[in-house]
């Protein structure tokens, strides 16, 4: 996660953290629920974010690994749902 920290600062890639704010998800019952909004160059992204009860603030390295994460399972649900189809 060093890394991606370093990477994150490097870019001036920011985050504003919000306590609660997120929707309830069921999936997520016992996590605290942020609105984290990412800027980056003049755009924004704004996303809820659930993190343990132990872990606190969410940092922008945090969040990153997590979209990343979901896109790589995104990609690879899509290449296995072509898979099956073959």
């Amino acid at each position: 996660m060093a890394k991606l920290d370093e990477f994150c600062k490097a870019k001036r890639l920011r985050a504003e953290v919000k306590f609660g704010g997120a929707p309830d998800n069921p999936d997520f019952k016992d996590c605290q629920g942020w609105m984290v909004t990412l800027r980056y160059r003049g755009r924004q992204l704004t996303i809820p974010f659930y993190t343990g009860s132990l872990h606190g603030e969410p940092t922008v390295a945090d969040v990153v690994s997590c979209l990343i994460l979901d896109a790589e399972g995104v990609k690879c649900a899509g290449a296995l749902r072509r898979g099956l189809r073959t």
